[in-house]
């Protein structure tokens, strides 16, 4: 019974629902009579409670509208659902009611003036009558919480629905970020070795008395094909080599060498700084080809 009468409460809301009423629609009855600005039958309508119907009548003056008072507290909900002008001034008015408690009713105290005058209208009596018995006890509005949704619930939902929505992509971008290898930089090529690195072990092993002859024969070597190479000078690597001793820039590390070879000292009394200013000449110059270097020393000889 209950979602009987909340569907019926659905209805008095939406759709025009069909019920009694005073007279046809729009139609001049002869029999009705008038009673002030108003004109309406005297018989009351009777309608079930819980179930909406309608009054029909036309009256002159101000438009009518239902009075703003009215909650699912009050025992009857009144509404202006039509209201037509007509060419001599009167207005053809369609009420629609629905009947809370049972009892007799007048929908003049449910009807008002939309300026505020006096309404000025005939009796509009209405006789609403329940099917349960009296000590039933049923609320008409029992059912009603499950079938509205609070205004502040719904807008939670939605801001749920939105934030669940637009996480999806957010938490796809993130699991694919944290799923992407990370990038490797790209390791810095090491510079290639100058002649000056090529040279630095054996003048160092010069420097500490510990150069080999083999490595003694490689440094004259390197020092031979290098400066050949700049001067341009031909001829046994011996006279070249014995030449380069005697020029003051090609010959500096081959006579340093040969100073330490013959006075060698411990490795605290040569400082670094003199074996780089002997090398700082060769910073730049490229390493010369150990494989290279014998082929053309073949070739001198």
């Amino acid at each position: 019974m209950n979602l009987k009468i909340s569907a019926c409460l659905l209805a008095f809301v939406g759709a025009p629902p069909f019920a009694a009423s005073y007279e046809e629609w729009g139609t001049d009855d002869s029999d009705s009579r008038t009673a002030g600005a108003a004109a309406v039958m005297s018989d009351a309508i009777i309608e079930v409670r819980g179930i909406s119907g309608v009054v029909e009548f036309r009256a002159s003056g101000p438009r009518l509208r239902a009075t703003p008072r009215q909650s699912r507290e009050a025992p009857m909900l009144v509404r202006v659902a039509d209201a037509r002008q007509r060419e001599d001034g009167e207005t053809d008015y369609r009420v629609e009611f629905i009947g809370l408690v049972a009892g007799d009713y007048d929908l003049r105290e449910y009807l008002e003036r939309q300026d505020g005058s006096a309404l000025n209208l005939a009796a509009l009596p209405v006789q609403i009558h329940s099917q349960l018995a009296p000590d039933h006890g049923t609320d008409l509005f029992s059912s009603s919480a499950a079938l509205t949704l609070n205004a502040r619930r719904y807008r939670t939902m939605a801001v749920l629905l939105a934030i669940a929505w637009l996480s999806v992509p957010l938490i796809y971008v993130v699991v694919r970020a944290l799923r992407r290898p990370p990038v490797v930089p790209t390791p810095i090529a090491a510079p290639p070795p100058s002649f000056a690195d090529q040279l630095r072990p054996l003048v160092e092993g010069a420097l500490h008395g510990s150069l080999s002859i083999a490595e003694r024969g490689r440094l004259e070597l390197l020092m031979y094909l290098y400066w050949t190479e700049r001067l341009g000078w031909t001829g046994p690597q011996g006279e070249i080599v014995s030449r380069l001793r005697s020029e003051s820039e090609a010959g500096n590390v081959l006579r340093a060498v040969e100073r330490w070879l013959h006075a060698p000292r411990a490795a605290s009394e040569h400082p670094d700084g003199e074996v780089v200013s002997l090398l700082a000449p060769y910073r730049y110059a490229p390493a010369i080809n150990a494989s290279g270097a014998e082929s053309r020393l073949e070739g001198a000889t």
